[in-house]
């Protein structure tokens, strides 16, 4: 991504940094050391196990107090929704808390991000040695099992494409061969939907595949990332005043991506997290498949997320793999 001109109300400092810091890094220059990045310490990486039990999934212990939070366009709640239906029609939402997270932990789990840093990365077969496949959205895998691999265990799904697959055919969807993959026996996890739209997969999923297990995500979840590690970790990353630190910082907001929700939903339910793909904005193809996005979303913040998911695991908490180094351009 090249810049040719100051954008309106940035200072030439930061303007300068940006045309040093925005062309590709050169292989030889190295990456901002991760011991170097900002602390952790006290930043809400792990949750409790009252919050895990209560924030995390919806059910129907829970809805009365987070189920608010999800409507449709006529300003009902899910919860208004689900009353409005026949008598044990809907029971895909869990009982409670110890329904809702059966099944749910795992031994070794690898988070899949949908970065172009996974073009040419050959890491197939090392993927799929995992326990748990965890990828996010459409992201295919026909194509590209050499650098992805071809195992799935799980979606996360945001919105955008809640609705997709709400209006999609989930029986053609099993063989991969659509725009909206969905695995024999894959587990999904939805994120942000409207009401309507979480209503019509799950009605959709019980049509036509019964094999398909969904989870709904608190949208407590999605600010637990946002306010208690993201921002933070982005205000030390200021604090730094390094200029690699400084240029990722003005690139995108605070909203973090489905990988980073995704990252985080794992740490709490598997012993050991292996992530790929995650790509800052320097790192040429916004998917590792032939996609129309060929820009960086700058709703979220690529380059502090890998940062962040950099010290994650310098401190312990997953192991972080780069990908093709050929594409990785980022300085941080």
């Amino acid at each position: 991504m090249i810049r040719s001109a100051r954008p309106k109300g940035m200072s030439k400092r930061d303007f300068q940094l940006v045309e040093r810091c925005w062309r590709r890094r050169r292989q030889r220059e190295g990456v901002y050391p991760a011991s170097r990045l900002p602390s952790l310490a006290g930043l809400g990486v792990r949750l409790s196990d009252d919050e895990l039990n209560n924030l995390v999934f919806l059910h129907h212990e829970n809805i009365d107090r987070l189920g608010s939070a999800i409507t449709n366009s006529a300003g009902k709640t899910l919860k208004d929704l689900i009353s409005e239906e026949k008598a044990g029609a809907f029971s895909f939402l869990p009982a409670n808390a110890s329904e809702a997270l059966r099944g749910q932990r795992h031994a070794d789990c690898a988070v899949l991000a949908s970065g172009g840093g996974l073009q040419g990365a050959s890491l197939g077969r090392q993927i799929d040695k995992h326990d748990f496949i965890v990828r996010i959205n459409q992201a295919p895998t026909t194509n590209s099992k050499t650098n992805v691999g071809s195992k799935t265990s799980l979606r996360l799904i945001n919105n955008l494409w809640t609705q997709t697959y709400a209006k999609a055919n989930l029986k053609r969807s099993e063989k991969g061969a659509s725009g909206t993959p969905l695995e024999t026996n894959v587990t999904v996890y939805v994120t942000r939907p409207s009401a309507d739209d979480y209503m019509k997969l799950v009605r959709r999923s019980r049509q036509s595949r019964r094999d398909v297990g969904i989870r709904l995500v608190s949208s407590r979840v999605v600010s637990l990332v946002r306010d208690g590690i993201l921002t933070p970790f982005r205000d030390r990353m200021a604090e730094v005043g390094a200029d690699e630190l400084t240029v990722a910082l003005l690139e995108g907001r605070n909203t973090p991506s489905s990988g980073l929700v995704a990252v985080f939903m794992m740490i709490q339910l598997c012993d050991r997290v292996t992530v790929y793909g995650f790509s800052g904005f320097n790192d040429g193809k916004y998917h590792y498949w032939t996609s129309n996005r060929q820009y960086q979303n700058r709703t979220h913040s690529f380059s502090v997320e890998r940062a962040l998911l950099r010290r994650l695991a310098h401190e312990g908490f997953l192991t972080f793999v780069e990908g093709n180094l050929h594409n990785i351009k980022s300085f941080v």
